[in-house]
Formats: structure tokens, C-alpha cells, sequence
């Protein structure tokens, strides 16, 4: 299969139909055979059901008035036979196909995760596979389509065909000349089907590839919501999500013309074949001796199995649809990585010692070839040892730990562990006895305790209790209500920056790795936690090989040995004592610049003294908070957002209804166009009636004389190619207009429904059923779903309507005795299908939500791929996705069941119509109430109303249930104002020098205090992520709500402990400070990155500011990320500056660079205030005002050298602990 699917071409995009059953097993094959048994045994019924309507019309040609009675008895008795076996055998087809595709597609859907998870990283660096939403999208929207093409399209298939060539022997053995003659309109058909085929394929491919786009666009907007609100970027992002969707809206609306034009041509050529079958019926009458029996048989016949090979139409869309998408997953699936995790062949050391060497190592990313990244670097890691890799951001440390875990292959040289190169090691073994606590720590969006679990699969609590008193977090993880078992959220979006860090130290620990890697694995924590952290990992560094990555000197000191790195080479190797004995040494000089940098005058000097000095941190505040009252009487609750979570819901407005819904999305252009589609449909439906019409005219010519008859026929023959040549036009029409109609409204429905996401408070996307996967799926399917309805359902409706009163009055003005009697019939199957609708929205709307939860542990798993596999978690996210998947196969199958109770039962119902008809009309015709020729006009008009009735409640039944519960979840989302709107108009603004007059912008406002405490929290509350429960925060004396949403952050900018980037070019991300709409220079983009410092590292890149970042900023270093987004900031040019840790990430001489330069001109000069939290005490000290919080409230305030005179207070304590 690997080798097939390889060696398909990229054009064709496309596995062989076979292929698409690659995953079932025994009982799939067995449920298959059954199924197609069953799907075989009901394609035959219609062609029986022919031969006995030819009986039926030589029974009443050549009985008596006595006997006629007796023979249609008996075939009405035939009938109800078979109406039993076809009612059993639809419900086999339907519940074994169901079954077994639902099986197939779990399967699919957990091999294609566990395929991405087991991939290299170079697979998620390459430009189309880096997008987590693409991957998703592919998972959800993909393996849906797989879903529908190997059950019930494949069933539906498998029947219709055996309709077409068991119809085709049949119809042979009753009349071959005349079979032969009418069958040459099948290779025109063939023709158009391979067509379609083709067509199909592409345009799903491309559909597909457009949607996965539209899914990235949500991903990254959804799971980055902070930074988005932060900037202002709804409006942004809401233009990227609509371009996307229009490259999808344009394959839509191309697959309907496409499937318009070759529906009317093959009703063309069915409409004709049966003219050509009247006309050559009779000369075979009058030449050859057949009875009128005999070519009404093969009418009958051909009248359904060509029939059957048109409605093969939808089934092969469907089919390559399924073919196009089967491409993309099962080569994920088959895709042999080049560094495979499942490979059981390497090596496993009896005793690990733990020594590290890499010896000549060169490596670029294979992303960009061009850009080495190590040059030749030789150095030597001892076990037991602690080894400190100190450098520059961008010299190549963490791209040694990547080598290390052997997420990558050196281009050259080789990584040995105690003698042996990586490459001939068990790679999973080798992973387990890594332990990595990153600079950006990832946890799964699940509870604290499964976070801990990673480390230890059977950890005891007691042991995850030890764990994290080391790391220094059951302090706050005690104060939460639900304790280990508090969600951290998408993303740990309900954790601090050093509350994370701290859960991953202990997950760390809980691993008792041999070989210990921190990679910055304190930089969000404040100094009391890190001395506390330091003091636990000394003690389980013993006797293991430890590297510390860490731009904080003072944490290298102890290091046994410190490894300078400088662009890609080893510049310096030795102990702290060794290198500082070298004054000109790289190392020597970091010392000197940090040393510098820790000089509290000459920071202040950077920052604040440009301006006149100030204790005052605001009148208001000094007399509100004091330090001797601020814990009593604390303005804001600052643990709000965490604690009181769970104790929060949401206003959720009542459920819309699907009309509602499509009343407020559709405009007077649509319903125009809805309205002419609804007439078009209605033409092609009245065609139906009068093709029966036509029908049963011409059987009755048959029995004219043959003087007469050639020219009845050629009338008839000519009437069939008019209703052939109407449907040619009608039916493009109908499914252009319907098309566009329903593509036009997906587009205004995804896209009204992203703007009001994009537009809801941050409260709401911390609730767990908000995550970015769940948000991404309801986008997707819910509207698709919705889309059907127009798209679908109602031309189906309008079609059938109209058949259904057109069929009415022609029986009725032909007998309406026979007409009253049959069609008493009618209301029982549209009672069925209210039935079977109602039963199966039990259980999609259970298997909706399994969905949505599904989808979000993949987005969780793919999003956070580095730590996973660190982590060797692979099997486990596979494990808790096939749960997930296994759920969902329970509740389709079980939904598959219920829809094949009503499937057979409908069918039977209508073959018991058929018989009724017959034996009726026998009656009538023995009392004399009725004529031969009545009798059949009745049959054919009615029997084709009853099969259309028939087939619209069955499938308008799974479209409207879908709708319905798609059309209750978008109208959550619709429907619900934010409770703080940046989109809205409301509030007031200020005019800058307004603004500049009354803030007392000269103030630089220093948050310090343990992590937990608070600090990133009042950042939130000043940008309105969220409002206080009790209390205001102001701004000029005016409370924040009073402001205009939009306008208060735009006044702010924000550098991150973690930044986020987009998935775009740093151009796109440094210019997404800028406000919406407005064109950047590129002199103001250069500088802004040269005050950050990124100008070099950036134009030493192959594409420089063109240069693609990958998801969240993966292809860039920590460093790099973070002077991209100071750049970002710089550009923005606010009137009050929050920094969250904004230089943690920064090397000493790029934390200085960046204090003298951005963050100085930011902060001086009058114009600004500035709101720090720091753990480093360099970047607080000479701050205008310290606030120090604890457990949520101010504890003290002041300078720092008031806060320094109180020495047993809580700042000078911190200060002493440094």
C-alpha cells in the first residue's frame, strides 16, 4: 500500500477505489459482503418488479373479465412478496455499510493521528504540513468524506449497479433485438460518468486543500485569541478567514454546474432511450410478433435501470471525493519518516552512564537548507556532569537539544550517547531517558494530574504530591478548587507563565530521566520560586549528565563545565572559574554585560530618568492601596479569572430555530434566487409525471392496429425527446442557481460566525467546549450542514412537491375512484419519515459533541508535537483520540440502525403500493369503473409520485436533522453578544493630547510578587480581557468599561513572556502592530526591528523579512521570537507599555540591546507609562513605582529604595533571595 500510494502522482491525486478499504479487517469484509448481498438482492427488485408490470399488461391485453381478476390477484400477491424481501434486504444494506464504515473510519482516523505524531519534525517545518489546522482539518472534514463514500455511497452503489446489469440480463431474455437496440445509450452515459468522475476529483481536491487553509486561519486565531484581542486583530483575522473561504465557495459552486450540466444530459439520454424504445417497440410488434407485454417489460426495465446508472451520479461524486481525500490521509499515513519513533530495530544500553558527544556536527534546518545553523561543532558532555551551553539567542542551543532528542539528523558529523551514535539507538529509549523542561513549557489541554501523568504513566498522587512540592507549585495548585484535577485549558491558557513552567519542572521530575535538560527552565519564575526550584532540581541533577540552557548567568555558576556557543561553533569550553580568568573571552564579556546590566543606575538611566523623578505612583492609589491597608482593601480580585472559572456560565441565548437562522442570513438577492431555483425544480419535477404519462400512453398504443401504430410511436418518441431536451436546460439551471444559493450562504454564515467569535470576550474561550479544534468543526460542519438544506434538501422538496401534485392530477382527472384509493398510500410513507427523523436527532446530536472532542485532542496532540514527542506520548494521545473515536463509532452505528429500520420500512411500504395498484385497479376494471389504459396512467403517475415521496423523506431526513442541530450551534455562537465587544461602537475615546495631559504618563510601574500571584492577571484586567467581579480599574479617573474596547487597546502594546507569532512572514507579523488597514513603510518596519534587535539575525536570513515563521514562530529560536515581537510592539508605538517578562528570552547582550533601545524609547521622553513584571530585579529596580502582590492583593509599594529600608518586608526579601 506505502508503495502505491507513493508512487501516485501528484495530478491524480487520487488512490484506486480498492484502496479506500485498505483498513478493514475480517469483519468489515464479512459486514461488506453481507451488505452488498443485500444491496444486490434490492437492485433486483426493481427489474422483477418490471417483468411483473409486463405480466400484468399481457394479463389485461388478452384475459377475460373473469380471469383478469385471478391474475392480478396473484401478482398483486407477488408484490407483497416481494415488498418483504426488499424491506429485509434494505435494511441489511443500510446497517451493514453503516456499520462497517464507521468501524473503517475510527480506524482511519487514529492511524492518520498516530501517522502525524510518529513524523519527523521536518515533516511539520515543510510549508503545507506546518499548519495545525490544516492537519485538523484534514482529520474532521476528510475522513467525513472517506466516511460517506465507503458506506452508504458504496451500498447505494453497489445496488444501483445491480439494478443496471441484472435489469440489463432481464430485460434480454424478454426481448434481446429490442434490449440491444435501447442499450446504445449507455456508452453516451459511461462517457459522461468518467467525466464526472474526473471532474469530481479535482474540485473536491481543491475544495478540500481550500478548507484545510479556512481551518488554519481558525486554529491560529482561535488558539492565539490574547495576542489577537491584544492588537486588534479581529478585523484582520476576519478578512484572512474570509479569503480563504471564497477559494472554497468557488469550487462549490464549480462542482454544482458541473453536476447541473451532466444530470440534464444524461436525462437526455434516458428521456430518449425510452422514445427509441417505443418506436422500435413497435416495429418488433408488428415484424418480430412480441406481445405488448414483452416490450412494456423492457421499457419498464429500462425506465429503471437507467435511472439507476443517473442516480450512480451522486455516489461517484461522493466515491472520488472520497478518493481525493483518501490520498492525503492514507500518504500521511504511509509516509515512512526518516527518523521513525515506531522502529523497534535499534539499540538498547544494559546501563546507561549518560556521556554526550557530538563530533563535527553541521546542521541546517531542512526547511531552509541554506542557513547553517551548527558549523562543525565538537564538544563533549561527561556523564554526571552538569554542562551549561551559554550564547547569544540564534547560536545554536536549543538546535543541540533538538539534535539531542533526535528530532533531526546532523547534515554531517555524528551525536553519540556513551560510545554509540544516536542513529543506532532505539530511538524511543533514547527519548525516555531525556527529561526536557523548555522555556516554553507546553501542557495538554487536560487536567493537572493527566499533565503530570506524561512523566510517570502509573504515578502515585503521593509521588505527583513530592513532585511538585519540589518544583515549588502545591503552594497555588492546593488553593484551587478542584485542586490536581483543575483544567489548564487550551493551550494552559488558565495558567501563569510560571505556573507552567512549575508543572512541567514537576512532570520533569516525575520522569527520573538519566540525562536532565533546562532550557530556560526558570525563566518565567520569580526569584524566591527559582532559588527554591534551583535548591530541588541540584538534588536530582546527582549522578545524571545535566544541561542548562539559560541566558541568566548567576544560574550557570555552579555548572561543572560551561560551553560557549557563537553562530554555530564552539567558542569556549571550560568551568565558570576557567573562562572569567580570560578578560577578553566571550564569556568574559556576557559576565561584564550582565554585570553591567545589573547596576541600578545604570538601568535607571536607560529607563527612567529621562524624566522628572516621581515617588507618586498616582494620587489615587497611593491614598486607596497603602502598604499597610492594601491587603485589606484590594480594588480589583485579581484571582477572578482562575479561581471562579468554574463558578461562571456563560448567557446563553435561547436556541434558534434552522428557519430563524437561514431568515437572518439569507437576503433579498438569495431568496430571489432560491425562488427561481424552487421553480426550476419544479419543472424538472413536473418532467416526471409527464414521462409516466407519456409511458402509459404509448403501452396503451401498443395494442392499436398495425396500420396506425408506427405513427402513435413515432409521436410518443418524439414527445420523450422534447421532456429530454427540456431537461437539459432546466436541470443546470436548477443546480447552478441552488448552488450558488447555498455556497453564498455558507460564506455569509462562516463568516458572520468567525466575526462573532473573534469578537467574544476571553472568558469564553477559556470554557473547554471553545477550544480552536471544536470552534474550527462547528465552523465547518454545522454550516456544510446548514448549506445542504439549500443546496440539497429544498431543490429535492420543491422537485418532489411538485411531483407529487403533478402525479395527483393527472390520476385524478384520469380515474379519481383508483386515484382516491392508491394514493391513500402516500400519507403512511410520509409518516415514516417524520418517525425516522425524529429517532435519529437522538443520536447525532450526542455524536456531534464526541466529534468536536475529538477533533480538539488532535489539534492539543499536532499543536504541541515537539513536547509530545519528548515525552514519548505518542501511543497515550493515540490512545485518548481512539477513545474518542471509538465513542463516535458506537453512536453511528447505532444512528446507522435506526436509519435502516426506516430505509427498509419505507421501501417495503412502497412495494405494497405497487400491488395495491394493481389489485385495485383489477377491481375496477371487473365492476367496469375503470379501462385498462386508466389503470396504468394511475399506476405510472402515482408510482413515480410515491418513489419521489419516498426518497425525499428518507434523505431529507439525515439533511434536516443535521441542520437542525448545526443551526441550534451556530446560533449559540450567532446569537450571544460579547459581554466585552471590541467590534462594538459604544464607549468613549480620548484625543492624544488628552490622553498625554491627565494619565501621568511619566510613571514606569514595576509588578513583582511570586508566580501565581496576580501580576499577569492586572495586565488582562488592563486590556479588558476580562472585567473585575468587585471593583474598577480606571484610566484618567474613568472606569475602563466606559471606554470604547477597541480604542483602550490600541493605546496599549504588549510583549509577552511567551510570544505568539503567526504562521505567516516576520514582515506580516512585526507589521500586525500597525492598525488594521493601514500600509506600513518599510523604513518604519526596518527600524522597528533594528530597536528590537532583530534587524541582523533577520537579514541574515535566505528570505529575510519574507522569511515564514511556521506555526506559533516554531522555526525561530526563543530569542528570535522575542525581539520579533518587541519589533512588533516598537512599530505599534502605544501610549502605555505592559511588559510580561519581555526579556526572559533574551541573552544578557540582547536584553541590554533591547533595554537601551526599544523599551527605553517606549518609556521616556513624557509620553508613556510603563507596566513591568519581572522576575529579573534589573528590570524593576529603577522603576518609579514597585508594587509587590501577594495572593492577589498589593502587599507593599513604593521605590525601590523605600521598599529596600522595611528589610523584614516582603520586596527586600525577594531582593535578599537574589
Amino acid at each position: 500500500m506505502a508503495a502505491t500510494v507513493g508512487e501516485e502522482t501528484d495530478a491524480a491525486a487520487r488512490v484506486p477505489l480498492h484502496m479506500m478499504f485498505a483498513f478493514a479487517d475480517r469483519k468489515d469484509v464479512t459486514l461488506m459482503a453481507i451488505g452488498s448481498i443485500a444491496a444486490i438482492a434490492k437492485g433486483v427488485s426493481a427489474p422483477l418488479m418490471a417483468l411483473l408490470f409486463g405480466d400484468l399488461v399481457d394479463a389485461f391485453a388478452h384475459s377475460s373479465r373473469s380471469s383478469l381478476l385471478h391474475a392480478a390477484s396473484k401478482i398483486a400477491v407477488n408484490f407483497l412478496y416481494l415488498a418483504i424481501v426488499t424491506g429485509a434486504s434494505s435494511f441489511l444494506q443500510v446497517s451493514c455499510w453503516a456499520t462497517t464504515s464507521e468501524r473503517q473510519v475510527a480506524r482511519i482516523r487514529t492511524l492518520h493521528l498516530k501517522a502525524i505524531l510518529k513524523q519527523d519534525m521536518s515533516f511539520f517545518d515543510a510549508q503545507q504540513s506546518a499548519s495545525t489546522g490544516q492537519l485538523v482539518a484534514s482529520m474532521c472534514a476528510d475522513t467525513v468524506l472517506i466516511q460517506e463514500a465507503i458506506g452508504q455511497k458504496a451500498g447505494r452503489f453497489v445496488q444501483l449497479m445491480s439494478t443496471f446489469l441484472i435489469g440489463f440480463i432481464l430485460a434480454l431474455s424478454r426481448g434481446w433485438i429490442l434490449t440491444l437496440v435501447v442499450m446504445t445509450s449507455v456508452p453516451p452515459m459511461l462517457i459522461i460518468l468518467l467525466f464526472l468522475s474526473r471532474a469530481m476529483s479535482a474540485l473536491s481536491a481543491r475544495a478540500q486543500e481550500a478548507n484545510g487553509e479556512v481551518g488554519s486561519v481558525v486554529e491560529q486565531t482561535v488558539g492565539d485569541i490574547k495576542t489577537v484581542a491584544s492588537f486588534g486583530g479581529e478585523s484582520r483575522a476576519a478578512e484572512k478567514y474570509n479569503n480563504a473561504i471564497v477559494a472554497f465557495y468557488k469550487s462549490e459552486v464549480y462542482m454544482d454546474a458541473v453536476l447541473g450540466c451532466v444530470g440534464g444530459f444524461i436525462q437526455l439520454v434516458l428521456f430518449s432511450s425510452c422514445g427509441l424504445a417505443v418506436w422500435y417497440g413497435s416495429t418488433m410488434i408488428i415484424k418480430k410478433g412480441y406481445s405488448a407485454g414483452n416490450v412494456a417489460s423492457v421499457m419498464t426495465i429500462i425506465m429503471n435501470v437507467t435511472p439507476a446508472l443517473v442516480q450512480t451520479l451522486p455516489c461517484v461524486r461522493s466515491m472520488a471525493s472520497g478518493q481525493a481525500m483518501a490520498y492525503r490521509i492514507f500518504k500521511t499515513i504511509h509516509r515512512l519518516p526518516k527518523i521513525d519513533v515506531d522502529d523497534e530495530r535499534g539499540l538498547v544500553l544494559s546501563k546507561l552512564r549518560g556521556d554526550i558527544e557530538l563530533c563535527g556536527v553541521s546542521f541546517s534546518y531542512p526547511s531552509r537548507p541554506e542557513h547553517p545553523v551548527l558549523t562543525g561543532l565538537s564538544l563533549r558532555l561527561l556523564a554526571g556532569t552538569a554542562t551549561a551551553l551559554v550564547g547569544r539567542s540564534g547560536s545554536g542551543k536549543s538546535t543541540v537539544i533538538s539534535l539531542l532528542h533526535r528530532f533531526y539528523e546532523p547534515d554531517s558529523g555524528q551525536v553519540v550517547l556513551d560510545g554509540v551514535d544516536l542513529r543506532l539507538l532505539k530511538l524511543n529509549w533514547v527519548r525516555a531517558q531525556i527529561g526536557l523542561v523548555s522555556q516554553e513549557p507546553a501542557l495538554f489541554a487536560s487536567t493537572i494530574r493527566e499533565n503530570l501523568s506524561y512523566g510517570k504513566k502509573d504515578a502515585t498522587e503521593e509521588e505527583m504530591r513530592k513532585a511538585l512540592r519540589l518544583a515549588n507549585a502545591s503552594g497555588f495548585i492546593d488553593q484551587l478548587p478542584e485542586g490536581l484535577d483543575t483544567s489548564v485549558g487550551e493551550y494552559a491558557k488558565h495558567m501563569s507563565g510560571g505556573q507552567k513552567q512549575r508543572i512541567a519542572i514537576a512532570r520533569a521530575i516525575l520522569k527520573d530521566p538519566k540525562i536532565l535538560i533546562l532550557d530556560e527552565a526558570t525563566s518565567a519564575l520569580d526569584v524566591e520560586s527559582e532559588k527554591a526550584v534551583l535548591g530541588a532540581l541540584e538534588k536530582i541533577m546527582v549522578e545524571r549528565t545535566t544541561i542548562i540552557v539559560s541566558h541568566r548567568l548567576s544560574t550557570v555558576r555552579k555548572a561543572d563545565n560551561v560551553a560557549v556557543l557563537h553562530h554555530g561553533k564552539l567558542v569556549e569550553h571550560g568551568t565558570h572559574g576557567e573562562l572569567t580568568s580570560d578578560a577578553n573571552g566571550e564569556y568574559s564579556k556576557l559576565i561584564r554585560l550582565q554585570e553591567n546590566v545589573l547596576q541600578t543606575g545604570d538601568l535607571r538611566d536607560d529607563i527612567v530618568t529621562q524624566h522628572p523623578q516621581t515617588t507618586e505612583l498616582d494620587d489615587k492609589s497611593s491614598s486607596t492601596c497603602p502598604p499597610s491597608s492594601a491587603a485589606e482593601n484590594p480594588s480589583v480580585d485579581l484571582f477572578s479569572p482562575l479561581l471562579d472559572e468554574h463558578e461562571r456560565e456563560d448567557d446563553v441565548p435561547a436556541e434558534t430555530s434552522l428557519k430563524g437562522l437561514l431568515g437572518r442570513l439569507i437576503s433579498r438577492s438569495d431568496v430571489l434566487l432560491i425562488v427561481v431555483g424552487c421553480v426550476a425544480s419544479a419543472a424538472r419535477g413536473v418532467l416526471l409525471p409527464a414521462f409516466g404519462l407519456a409511458i402509459a400512453c404509448s403501452i396503451s398504443s401498443f395494442n392499436e392496429p398495425p396500420s396506425v401504430l408506427p405513427e402513435y410511436a413515432t409521436f410518443y418518441a418524439t414527445m420523450f425527446a422534447a421532456l429530454g431536451a427540456a431537461s437539459v436546460v432546466i436541470s443546470p439551471v436548477k443546480q447552478c442557481i441552488f448552488g450558488i444559493a447555498g455556497a453564498r450562504l455558507v460564506r455569509h454564515l462562516r463568516s458572520y460566525s468567525f466575526h462573532k467569535v473573534v469578537h467574544q470576550e476571553i472568558a469564553w474561550f477559556d470554557d473547554p467546549p471553545n477550544t480552536s479544534g471544536a470552534i474550527s468543526a462547528r465552523l465547518t460542519d454545522d454550516a456544510s450542514s446548514i448549506k445542504q438544506v439549500i443546496g440539497d434538501a429544498l431543490a429535492l422538496v420543491a422537485e418532489d412537491t411538485a411531483t407529487l401534485f403533478a402525479g395527483l392530477a393527472i390520476s385524478m382527472a384520469t380515474n379519481w375512484k383508483l386515484a382516491l384509493i392508491v394514493s391513500s398510500f402516500l400519507p403512511v410513507v410520509l409518516l415514516e419519515g417524520y418517525a425516522e427523523m425524529n429517532l435519529v436527532s437522538a443520536t447525532f446530536k450526542a455524536a456531534k459533541e464526541r466529534y468536536e472532542e475529538a477533533g480538539s485532542i488532535a489539534n492539543d496532540a499536532i499543536s504541541n508535537i515537539r513536547t509530545v514527542a519528548s515525552l514519548c506520548a505518542q501511543s497515550k494521545m493515540v490512545e485518548i483520540y481512539e477513545r474518542k473515536c471509538l465513542a463516535l463509532k458506537a453512536h453511528g452505528i447505532r444512528q446507522g440502525i435506526t436509519r435502516a429500520m426506516g430505509y427498509g420500512l419505507s421501501t417495503m411500504l412502497v412495494n405494497c403500493f405497487h400491488g395495491a395498484c394493481f389489485f385495485f385497479g383489477a377491481q375496477l376494471v371487473y365492476h367496469g369503473r375503470a379501462t385498462i389504459d386508466q389503470v396504468f396512467t394511475v399506476y405510472l403517475a402515482l408510482s413515480i409520485a410515491g418513489s419521489s415521496v419516498s426518497q425525499s423523506c428518507f434523505q431529507t431526513t439525515s439533511l434536516l436533522t443535521k441542520a437542525m442541530e448545526g443551526a441550534r450551534s451556530m446560533a449559540r455562537i450567532i446569537g450571544r453578544e460579547s459581554k466585552i465587544d471590541a467590534g462594538s461602537m459604544m464607549g468613549m475615546t480620548l484625543q492624544p493630547q488628552a490622553l498625554t495631559g491627565e494619565m501621568r504618563l511619566k510613571n514606569t510601574v514595576a509588578l513583582v510578587g511570586k508566580s501565581g500571584s496576580g501580576k499577569s492577571t492586572v495586565l488582562a484586567l488592563l486590556q479588558r480581557f476580562y472585567d473585575p467581579d468587585h471593583g474598577t480599574v480606571t484610566l484618567d479617573g474613568v472606569d475602563l468599561r466606559s471606554f470604547k474596547v477597541s480604542w483602550l487597546r490600541q493605546q496599549m502594546g504588549l510583549v509577552a513572556q511567551e510570544p505568539v507569532l503567526f504562521d505567516d512572514t516576520i514582515w506580516a507579523n512585526i507589521t500586525y502592530g500597525a492598525p488594521a488597514g493601514v500600509s506600513t513603510p518599510w523604513e518604519e518596519v526596518v527600524a522597528a526591528a533594528e530597536l528590537a534587535g532583530a534587524h541582523g539575525f533577520i537579514s541574515s536570513l535566505p528570505c529575510g523579512y519574507d522569511t515564514r515563521v511556521g506555526a506559533r514562530g516554531v522555526r525561530l529560536s526563543g530569542g528570535q521570537k522575542q525581539r520579533v515581537a518587541i519589533a512588533r510592539v516598537a512599530l505599534r508605538d502605544p501610549r502605555v507599555v505592559l511588559l510580561d517578562e519581555a526579556t526572559s528570552a533574551l541573552d544578557t547582550q540582547s536584553e541590554r540591546a533591547v533595554l537601551r533601545g526599544v523599551l527605553a524609547r517606549l518609556v521616556t521622553g513624557g509620553r508613556r507609562t510603563c507596566v513591568v513584571v519581572a522576575h529579573r530585579l534589573a528590570t524593576v529596580v529603577g522603576a518609579d513605582k514597585i508594587a509587590v502582590l501577594k495572593d492577589g492583593v498589593i502587599a507593599e509599594q513604593g521605590r525601590h529604595d523605600d521598599l529596600m529600608r522595611h528589610s523584614g518586608g516582603i520586596y527586600a526579601s525577594i531582593v535578599a533571595a537574589s
